[in-house]
């Protein structure tokens, strides 16, 4: 099965999809890739695969591989650090949860002047602090049946001081961000053989997050920190 669907967001969705990725108009020359702290993107092959779409499409990157499980704010701001060193003009998130929150969270931040993710937080002790610059545009690989995270503009985020974590903690942001997703359904049929009952449980987040923001007829308050509706998606 494969379909292209467009609302305010364009879905791409199906067998090889990341392997046509560079021909996608892609929004920067400079990308950061931003992953986990684990091996799977390695052995399952995406990040080599996402690497040679890049090379295709004349962009160049570099590599972020720090997120762990459950992404703390200093991890997250070490990559805000690491984008703004080396110049780049777009994130890529290629991973689970985790990192496509950490990645949305470091593409907005890499242009603000001043502060850290914590303070820009929109709920629990974060500081409310609004965004003064236009986030980066961000590209969303997602590896995994279960995240939601690709649809949304929630960035779930502990802080290792106030001990925060598990918390619907969303970042305010610039309207006008930009976003693009893509998801392989072989990657999803992989997941859902070898773990039917998690990804068959956790998959139910994805419906959770994507429908209200298709559907809605006006703005949900409690997403009045997320981010604007991305012009690609591709959903699991």
């Amino acid at each position: 099965m494969a379909y292209t669907w467009k609302v305010a967001t364009k879905v791409l969705f199906g067998a090889g999809k990341l392997k046509e990725l560079h021909k996608e108009a892609l929004p920067g020359k400079k990308a950061l890739v931003v992953i986990s702290n684990g091996k799977s993107t390695r052995l399952n092959g995406s990040l080599a695969t996402l690497e040679g779409e890049l090379k295709l499409a004349g962009v160049d990157h570099v590599l972020f591989d720090k997120i762990e499980a459950n992404p703390l704010e200093p991890t997250v701001q070490a990559g805000v650090e690491f984008g703004r060193e080396h110049g780049v003009d777009f994130v890529i998130g290629l991973g689970g949860g985790s990192v496509m929150d950490s990645a949305k969270a470091i593409a907005a931040m890499i242009p603000q002047k001043g502060g850290r993710v914590w303070d820009y937080m929109g709920t629990g002790t974060g500081e409310h602090r609004p965004f003064t610059a236009t986030p980066l545009p961000t590209v969303a690989i997602t590896t995994s049946a279960g995240t939601g995270s690709e649809v949304d503009g929630g960035s779930v985020i502990t802080s290792p001081v106030t001990h925060r974590s598990g918390r619907a903690l969303r970042l305010r942001s610039h309207p006008t961000l930009r976003r693009r997703r893509r998801q392989d359904l072989r990657r999803v049929v992989s997941i859902r053989s070898d773990y039917p009952t998690p990804s068959d449980s956790r998959g139910s987040g994805c419906g959770a997050r994507s429908v209200p923001l298709t559907v809605g007829a006006r703005p949900n308050p409690r997403q009045r920190w997320g981010f604007a509706p991305a012009p690609i998606y591709c959903s699991c």
